[in-house]
């Protein structure tokens, strides 16, 4: 099995360990110059706070600055976009929220996804369920498009448990130099709903955002997991 693409920026858990692993894998076949060497297409999915935002926003950000072109769409993206060549060329194709494609625009994924796998492109997706329980408004998705989805890889995402949501705000918390009690911390982990998000914060000012790839499309609040920094007054009150 050749190397994994490294992405120290995401924390690995027993949660997001596969996807974590397939995403990587994409990676490497791009920048390797292996099409061969990841399944096409991959399908994600989970719950709505599982982390697939912050996978795909971190898959673009390494893509990207490996020099690979990437395009990266809402389902409800295909409504608004009439010129789909983007999507059809780059090196990198995420769409995401598929649970949200409108029922007429399925054969336009299809050819999407048709063309990119003839060229060798890879095309990873994400939804709330997987291929066989993949509904549009509680009607099941046609399975023209499913049989595609599950012909490639498909892997699952749990949202965080406990363990593996202290182990990132200790991480965060000793990032930012923080001296949290681990009172507070077990009450954030009892409290927050986090998925696998940024650990390095690339020496960002206290309340600064880090910026990232700019996906097209609606991010779901509950899909945001890259948490602020306190703010001077916040931690004179953790400390």
């Amino acid at each position: 099995m050749p190397p994994r693409f490294p992405m120290p920026r995401l924390l690995a858990t027993p949660e997001n360990r596969r996807a974590l692993a397939a995403v990587q894998d994409v990676l490497h076949s791009m920048t390797a110059k292996d099409p061969c060497g990841s399944a096409n297409p991959l399908h994600l999915h989970g719950p709505s706070g599982s982390g697939k935002t912050s996978l795909m926003r971190a898959l673009a950000d390494e893509a990207m600055a490996n020099g690979l072109e990437v395009c990266a769409l809402s389902s409800n993206d295909f409504a608004d976009t009439r010129d789909l060549d983007n999507a059809r060329n780059a090196d990198l194709l995420i769409v995401e929220d598929l649970q949200h494609l409108p029922t007429r625009f399925t054969a336009t994924l299809i050819e999407l996804l048709d063309h990119r796998c003839v060229h060798l492109q890879p095309t990873v997706l994400t939804a709330l369920n997987g291929p066989s329980r993949l509904r549009h408004r509680g009607a099941p998705v046609a399975r023209r498009l499913t049989d595609r989805l599950a012909a490639g890889l498909v892997v699952a995402l749990e949202p965080m448990q406990a363990p593996s949501r202290l182990r990132l705000l200790q991480l965060l918390a000793e990032d930012a130099r923080l001296g949290i009690a681990g009172a507070i911390l077990d009450w954030l982990t009892q409290h927050l709903i986090v998925g696998p998000a940024i650990t390095r914060c690339d020496a960002a000012a206290p309340g600064q955002h880090v910026p990232g790839p700019q996906l097209d499309g609606p991010v779901a609040a509950e899909d945001r997991h890259v948490l602020r920094r306190p703010r001077p007054q916040d931690r004179a009150a953790c400390l």
